[in-house]
């Protein structure tokens, strides 16, 4: 991971565009077999692990937007607001998605569960 300084060195669109590219990630439109379920899986520590990422990321902007402030830097100012913006949309938009995974992975094992005890084997 780069560190944070590089991220909020950016202008707020160049933070936007690199947090896009950056975790750009191909959520499971189902998951019906072993191997999706083992990809959801590692799919989930994943977006564990930049959400982490994401929430520091979050306290950086905070207190580098606190410090702007201090100093009366106008328009840097609110390029820092934009910025802490930014990183608090990516950090929603990561939850859902780990979200929308981990719901996913549940249906699948509720179901399993429900298929052994009625005898039908298991969905993934």
């Amino acid at each position: 991971m780069e560190n944070y300084e590089s991220f909020f060195s950016l202008t707020p669109v160049e933070l936007l565009n690199k947090l896009t590219k950056r975790f750009d990630y191909k959520i499971p439109e189902k998951i019906a077999t072993k191997e999706d379920m083992e990809n959801a899986q590692a799919l989930m520590l994943k977006l564990t692990g930049d959400i982490s990422y994401l929430f520091a990321l979050q306290s950086y902007a905070k207190i580098e937007t606190s410090r702007i402030k201090r100093l009366g830097l106008k328009e840097d100012s609110q390029d820092a607001i934009d910025k802490k913006e930014v990183i608090a949309n990516f950090l929603d938009a990561l939850k859902q998605q780990y979200n929308g995974v981990s719901r996913a992975v549940t249906i699948v094992l509720a179901s399993n569960e429900e298929a052994k005890y009625n005898g039908r084997g298991t969905v993934a």
